[in-house]
């Protein structure tokens, strides 16, 4: 039944019966689901997707909406399932500290105004990491909350890799990008490389339109892409030029990373794109057939600058079905 989740369409993974009927069938149609529709919406699909078997109920409420998150007894459903020790005497505040001092994770079920408390955020980060994606944009940029997910980057000294990832501390996307970049930025071997995520300060930018030099860019002090550009530039021009790593997720680069990729092009910066089918970075040798690639490329002094694409994901090589998709993308 998942496989056949997966072939249906757009709408049809939005339906409440055949979604319910998917999952209820095989939790494994689960990944499938789109976590976008206005299903999550409705407090009774919820409610009864938290109560299947083989389906983790916080990834549930990750994508049920705020009012739902909001509800106390939907949270203290959630958390009961997830063993945690809470009863609804308590108020949402504690039972959510209660919560995520056990799991990082179920942070994500919190309501939206609870994701802004610096407090419980460094809770839940403490214990996952990966718990930063839930935090609002309102405190995912506090110094303490970064080096308490191990990402703190305070490095002066000119970088000789820059990363490409899609902006991992918004809550739409998959804790897959903050791991990457803890990973390469602690890896034996990377880590030499002192790897820049420059998606850790500010998103801003002067214009839509502007590709980050001094024709295009309308104010060089507030815009995120004139910095990026600065940083193309002086990794480029380091004695042993330096290179780019761009992390594709599985469904694809971010609008962001497409411009991110023609400003390291026009720079003649060499870019290294990993893709995967997986979205949870677990192994420590994922990274193994990147390494392979840098080093061969180093040892072949640095002259090939056309972009190379790495797989770092299950099995020697990609899936056909994966390399279909990503085909039709690059069409459109």
């Amino acid at each position: 039944m998942a496989g056949r989740l997966k072939k249906l369409t757009k709408k049809l993974k939005a339906d409440k019966e055949v979604v319910l009927a998917a999952v209820t069938t095989s939790p494994g149609a689960w990944k499938y689901v789109d976590k976008n529709a206005d299903i999550w919406k409705d407090d009774d699909f919820v409610s009864q997707m938290i109560q299947l078997d083989g389906v983790a109920s916080c990834e549930v409420l990750w994508y049920a909406s705020n009012t739902i998150r909001s509800d106390k007894e939907m949270l203290f459903n959630v958390v009961r399932r997830n063993r945690v020790r809470a009863d609804l005497s308590m108020k949402v505040k504690e039972m959510v500290l209660a919560a995520v001092e056990q799991d990082g994770m179920l942070f994500g079920c919190a309501q939206d105004q609870l994701r802004s408390d610096l407090t419980i955020a460094m809770c839940a980060v403490r214990k996952s990491r990966s718990a930063l994606k839930f935090a609002k944009q309102s405190i995912n940029q506090d110094p303490g909350l970064l080096e308490a997910a191990g990402i703190l980057d305070n490095e002066t000294r000119p970088r000789l890799s820059i990363l490409s990832v899609q902006f991992c501390l918004l809550d739409e996307f998959t804790p897959y990008a903050c791991e990457f970049v803890h990973r390469i930025q602690h890896h034996g071997y990377f880590g030499k490389f002192r790897p820049y995520n420059p998606n850790l300060r500010s998103k801003a930018t002067c214009d839509d339109s502007c590709m980050g030099d001094l024709d295009s860019c309308k104010d060089q002090d507030i815009c995120m892409r004139f910095k990026f550009q600065m940083d193309l530039e002086n990794c480029k021009h380091q004695k042993d030029p330096g290179f780019m790593i761009q992390f594709e997720e599985m469904e694809g680069l971010s609008q962001g990373q497409e411009i991110e990729a023609r400003m390291a092009k026009d720079v003649k910066l060499k870019v290294f794109r990993t893709f995967t089918n997986k979205d949870v970075f677990g192994r420590r040798d994922d990274l193994a057939p990147l390494e392979r690639a840098v080093r061969r490329w180093i040892q072949n002094g640095r002259t090939d600058m056309n972009l190379e694409e790495v797989w770092i994901g299950d099995g020697l090589v990609a899936p056909a079905d994966l390399m279909e998709q990503r085909e039709q993308r690059n069409r459109r």
